[in-house]
């Protein structure tokens, strides 16, 4: 099937998602907008370090904006595309239902991506623009090829969101109950909240090159206000796509470990 097939089919299923939500419009509008006040509202609590303190070290109030921003729009995105489908599978072996996906006209993992839509993963990465938006408005402004290489790190990290989802989903074939992952993963990734120059240099290595969650905002950040070097090919690129091969690797040997409903 050709790559334009696919988009149309992930696209149909977005509707139908949208549809379903909309059946609830009230219900839907208020999990949206609570989701998107609270992703847009919580620098506040950077504007009181900034106006107690010099602030982090190495970064201005504008730039540090922008380091939220973009770590909001990478989770929002790893929600909005991808959050639904470790979800639906969870659900799915624990009730013996997962065999109709190994039946699907597709690859069970590539079927299962394309119905990974979690509309309300649309508010964070609105709230995440718009922090971006003001950063970047307070700021000198910075040559287009940093832009260019900044918005392709940020594809390496919903790159990498998708590889966390594939892991938990995977955990989910052979462990049945496997919510307590979420929690472990979700745990760690709020470590990239924060710029790596806070980490001690053990903390930094793990978050870089063991799991590469720096990516979700620190090195998009740091090519966009120091631009785009040879070191980080191989300091960030390259484990974030280690990092995606083991997990479709890990997903495989699930799918063979996988015990269906009927033994």
């Amino acid at each position: 099937m050709k790559l334009n097939q696919y988009l149309k089919i992930w696209k149909h299923v977005l509707f139908l998602e949208l549809a379903a939500d909309m059946i609830y419009k009230l219900n839907f509008f208020i999990k949206f907008s609570a989701v998107f006040l609270a992703d847009f509202l919580g620098p506040l609590g950077i504007l009181f370090i900034y106006q107690h303190s010099a602030g982090i070290p190495g970064w201005t109030f504008a730039e540090f904006i922008i380091f939220t921003g973009t770590f909001t729009v990478t989770l929002g995105f790893g929600r909005l595309l991808f959050l639904e489908m470790p979800i639906r599978i969870i659900q799915s072996v624990r009730d013996g239902s997962f065999d109709k996906y190994l039946t699907a006209p597709f690859h069970p993992l590539t079927y299962l991506t394309m119905h990974g839509w979690f509309t309300e993963g649309a508010s964070s990465v609105i709230a995440g623009i718009v922090l971006i938006i003001w950063g970047l408005s307070h700021t000198a402004g910075y040559p287009a090829l940093n832009i260019v290489a900044y918005l392709f790190l940020l594809l390496m990290a919903i790159l990498f969101q998708h590889a966390i989802m594939i892991l938990i989903s995977a955990c989910a074939l052979i462990y049945v109950k496997s919510w307590g992952v979420f929690e472990l993963f979700f745990g760690i990734e709020k470590f990239a909240r924060y710029p790596l120059n806070i980490f001690g240099p053990g903390l930094r290595i793990f978050l870089t090159f063991f799991f590469p969650v720096a990516i979700s905002a620190n090195y998009p950040l740091e090519t966009l206000t120091k631009g785009f070097n040879t070191q980080i090919i191989f300091v960030v690129i390259i484990p974030v796509l280690i990092f995606y091969l083991i997990s479709i690797l890990f997903w495989n040997h699930a799918i063979k470990k996988y015990q269906s409903a009927g033994g």
